[in-house]
């Protein structure tokens, strides 16, 4: 009995210091000069290269999974090209936290890009239908955009909450750092978690869901992606069916610093499942297409789907 008791013990504990050690880590972020921090992430860049040759190494073996299901749609990557790419966005949203702790919003606002012609089709959205529903994956440079996004139009982020109430601790003080609003969903709390998003649509608010995450409860719905039935959570999707709400797919990537979206046709689905497989279809798409942008290649769920996906 002592020895069960001990060990949430420990577990909180060790939650308490990484959540000490982030919010140090924030801290040394704002007070480096940028002449110390582009180095450092220069040497942490070719460390991270270097770790891909190390054997037993998950994202080598993601990278390559990756790079088969492309090749069987005739689409070529080098598996360490997608891995290099990878760690590349790394270091360039790392440098973009950085100047935002350091110098704040108004300078990383302009390395995130919203074409005119996208910021119209949006605001029409907006104007025929009120709101929308942002269907985004977990892009390597999503969360920062999240910024340019608000800047043009009402938002909320949605994401997930943490068994672990420093982390959620730590995200919210993060978005409020972006000053974008976020919600956490929690299966604990799902009246209230619903009423917060219809209240936000009903306000004009543009919902930024991430749908990629593998839900393992299978509460939601299931998609195929790349050749596997997966489940996925459908909360956004529930919303713009009851809302009658259009459903944006977007893909966010970063080139030299500069983090761009890409914006695909809306889908207009009452059936959430239905507009799942159509988001779905679309993220498949993208992420075959630039699965360096994508950070759940390091997702264990994921690295199991995609080494059984179309056997």
């Amino acid at each position: 009995m002592a020895r069960r008791s001990a060990r949430p013990r420990r577990g909180r504990h060790w939650n308490e210091s990484k959540a000490r050690l982030v919010r140090s880590a924030e801290r040394i972020a704002g007070a480096l000069p940028s002449r110390v921090v582009a180095p450092l992430l220069r040497v942490g860049q070719l460390l991270a290269l270097a770790v891909y040759f190390l054997p037993g190494v998950p994202l080598r073996r993601s990278c390559g999974e990756l790079a088969r299901l492309a090749a069987a749609r005739g689409i070529s990557h080098a598996p360490f090209a997608i891995y290099r790419r990878l760690v590349a966005q790394m270091r360039d949203v790392a440098w973009l936290y950085h100047r935002l702790y350091r110098a704040g919003r108004s300078d990383v606002l302009p390395h995130l890009h919203l074409r005119p012609d996208q910021e119209r089709a949006l605001a029409s959205l907006f104007e025929q239908d009120g709101a929308c529903v942002l269907a985004v994956a977990h892009n390597v440079g999503a969360i920062v955009y999240s910024m340019r996004l608000s800047e043009h139009f009402r938002c909320l982020v949605v994401g997930k909450r943490s068994k672990r109430p420093e982390s959620d601790a730590l995200m919210q003080r993060f978005f409020e750092h972006l000053d974008v609003p976020l919600a956490l969903a929690s299966r604990h709390e799902r009246v209230a978690f619903t009423r917060r998003l219809l209240e936000a649509v009903d306000a004009g608010s543009a919902i930024i869901a991430p749908l990629d995450r593998i839900d393992r409860r299978s509460e939601g719905a299931q998609a195929r992606i790349f050749g596997r039935e997966v489940w996925f959570t459908t909360w956004a999707l529930r919303i713009a069916a009851k809302r009658k709400l259009p459903i944006v797919p977007a893909w966010l990537h970063i080139e030299h610093g500069e983090v761009r979206v890409e914006l695909a046709e809306p889908v207009r689905e009452v059936d959430p499942a239905r507009a799942l497989q159509d988001v779905m279809h679309q993220l498949e798409a993208w992420i075959l297409r630039d699965p360096g942008s994508w950070a759940f290649l390091a997702d264990k769920r994921w690295q199991k789907v995609l080494r059984e996906g179309d056997r």
